[in-house]
């Protein structure tokens, strides 16, 4: 009897959902009141499940204190059940925010969403892909939120799922790098940084020299902002001898190691590295024209470097060239390139030229009143 309930309501949904109209769902919902208000059927993990889903699938059609009491009997089923699992009340709780959200209810909306939060915060126990599903779907919503210690406790209990040793290593070294780019993004750049560490370790496992090149370029970033520069150019010389071997050697990623070699060079004070630098800046910007990058942004950010390291050397003349030389990149961002050709008027006006500084200021306010008015 059971089975037949459970067919029935997942043939509801799965018509419902093709269907989409009134109708049909006036159709679903009655069907699916007698069949949750059956005390005959046995409760089932299943039958809980096919009571929230079709729920859910009515959600759009006008009719929340009916579907929310459908809610209330799925929630029933689950409590009589005796093996419901976390991941079942996980969808329960989810998918319930979802109806206080589609009819204003934002109360009852936080406070489920803020004990989805509590409960992956505090959870050790095993998780099923069902339940990781709703986390990261919560997480995401609250990162669009800019709810940042509910977004951390969700990704957390999906990163204890999605990183466990039994996850086939490609689909671990995928979220590895998703889960750091998220972390940084939510101002948690030491544990961004932790969690690169072990991508690279698995990349090395794997021998993904690109992969494993990449993350190592951007664990250096990540170490900058920390204003870790030792263990920055320490990421960075290993991906360099990464790179340095083909097929790698003429590649976007040697070009973007280089890049970043010379940012750990210009983060430090004046140094004898200056000229090893600006050599390298030089062979970066020929590596990307000779790649077809010349207009691109990485190119832009070449020439700038060049242009700092050049006054750091003394050349003030060579800096303001290389400046303009940055902001006519067409990949350049507007700001950027106003910028630098504030820059370039500023070294050449302490070297006396003052008509192209006069130029060099002009067309930057030019290109700030352009972008304003944009």
């Amino acid at each position: 009897m059971s089975d037949l309930a459970i067919d029935t309501l997942v043939g509801l949904t799965i018509r419902l959902r093709a269907a989409g109209d009134a109708a049909t769902a006036s159709e679903a919902l009655a069907q699916a009141q007698t069949i949750a208000q059956d005390e005959s059927l046995v409760p089932t993990r299943a039958l809980g499940a096919a009571l929230i889903d079709l729920a859910s699938a009515l959600v759009p059609w006008g009719q929340g204190p009916a579907v929310q009491a459908l809610f209330v009997q799925a929630e029933r089923v689950l409590k009589a059940t005796g093996d419901a699992r976390i991941d079942d009340w996980l969808v329960l709780w989810h998918k319930l925010s979802a109806l206080y959200a589609g009819y204003a209810i934002p109360e009852g909306r936080a406070e489920l969403r803020d004990h989805i939060a509590r409960v992956a915060a505090t959870w050790t126990g095993p998780l099923e892909d069902l339940g990781m599903r709703v986390l990261l779907e919560e997480a995401m919503g609250h990162r669009r939120d800019g709810h940042v210690e509910p977004m951390l406790a969700c990704l957390r209990q999906v990163h204890r799922h999605r990183n466990a040793d039994s996850q086939p290593a490609p689909d671990r070294a995928s979220w590895l790098t998703t889960y750091a780019q998220l972390l940084a993004e939510a101002g948690s750049q030491g544990e961004a940084n932790a969690v690169l560490a072990e991508a690279i370790d698995l990349a090395h496992s794997q021998g993904d020299r690109e992969h494993e090149a990449g993350l190592l370029t951007r664990l250096a970033a990540g170490k900058l902002a920390l204003d870790d520069v030792p263990g920055a150019a320490t990421a960075l010389d290993r991906a360099q001898a990464l790179v340095a071997q083909p097929p790698l050697a003429d590649t976007p990623l040697a070009a973007a190691v280089a890049i970043n070699q010379v940012v750990v060079v210009l983060r430090q004070p004046a140094q004898p590295r200056d000229a090893e630098a600006l050599s390298l800046c030089a062979r970066t910007i020929e590596l990307l024209r000779r790649l077809g990058q010349g207009d691109s942004e990485d190119c832009a950010y070449a020439l700038y470097y060049q242009g700092q390291l050049s006054e750091r050397l003394g050349d003030r003349v060579g800096g303001a060239r290389h400046y303009r030389a940055a902001a006519a990149v067409a990949g350049a961002k507007p700001a950027d390139a106003a910028e630098w050709l504030s820059l370039a008027g500023d070294a050449l006006f302490d070297c006396g030229d003052y008509d192209a500084a006069g130029d060099c200021y002009l067309d930057a306010v030019r290109r700030r009143a352009s972008q304003a008015a944009a």
